[in-house]
């Protein structure tokens, strides 16, 4: 298992969640900042085969990461939002 504490910033929290996610291990993100456009990024990488915990109370993510060629094709376009 992977640890990452990142400062709640809405860039780095992209990045986190899609890093971890083509990991092949388990990655917690501590500092996940919640909002409407970060968690736009997770719904794409859920679609995308990656499984994702959000804990909005403790501003913490855990990423099951499936790898690179571990993603999956979406069964409709995603959706990024902002």
């Amino acid at each position: 298992m992977m640890d990452i504490s990142v400062p709640g910033d809405k860039s780095i929290t992209h990045r986190a969640i899609i890093l971890a996610s083509l990991t092949n291990s388990l990655v917690n993100i501590r500092g996940f900042l919640v909002s409407e456009d970060t968690m736009h990024t997770v719904e794409c990488m859920r679609q995308l085969g990656v499984h994702i915990e959000v804990e909005e109370a403790s501003s913490a993510a855990m990423v099951h990461g499936v790898g690179i060629y571990g993603l999956k094709a979406p069964e409709k376009p995603l959706y990024t939002g902002n």
